[in-house]
């Protein structure tokens, strides 16, 4: 796995370290899922996509579309029956036996927003103090995949409670995390 970018995620400006932390959850969780073999469910069924990507690819080809216009569909619909990116994210802490809490997932589903552009803040948040509450919980995410697959059985330091004036995050966490 790539522990060195998790490690100097950590060095960067804030306005960098949730870029760089979302790169490194992606990674190892791409990273976790080869090693298992595990794929993320697909959202309709097979038998029922394969006939359904036949008619939509007919569509195409039958078309008075450019070649290239016709291929660019082509590989649309061939790669719209995939696993959502949450499933791709959650999945490696199904392998390694982590029940991710309420909060987890939000930043999960927050970290795709934000690839694309969207810190989603609402009215009574600060950006800075999302910025850093996504840092931090992401490399909680990270380090929690990385011990849970040395076999880890315990509690970590929780970053959150640790960080929590800076973060103006209300949490019932505990200073102590047991994953």
């Amino acid at each position: 796995m790539h522990y060195g970018l998790l490690l100097s995620n950590s060095k960067l400006g804030l306005e960098l370290q949730s870029g760089a932390f979302c790169i490194s959850f992606e990674t190892i969780c791409n990273s976790i899922s080869k090693k298992y073999n595990s794929v993320g469910p697909k959202m309709i069924e097979t038998l029922q996509w394969e006939s359904l990507k036949k008619d939509l690819l007919a569509v195409f080809n039958n078309s008075k579309l450019t070649k290239e216009a016709k291929q660019f569909g082509i590989n649309k619909i061939n790669n719209l029956n995939q696993p959502t990116n949450k499933d791709k994210l959650t999945l490696p802490f199904k392998e390694v036996g982590y029940k991710l809490n309420l909060s987890e997932i939000k930043v999960i589903n927050d970290r795709n927003l934000f690839l694309h552009g969207n810190l989603n803040v609402k009215d009574s948040e600060n950006e800075i103090d999302k910025l850093f509450y996504t840092s931090i919980m992401l490399h909680r995410l990270c380090c929690t995949l990385i011990l849970k697959m040395c076999a880890f059985d315990g509690h970590i330091i929780n970053n959150i409670i640790l960080y929590s004036p800076n973060t103006n995050v209300d949490t019932n966490e505990w200073g102590f995390k047991k994953i």
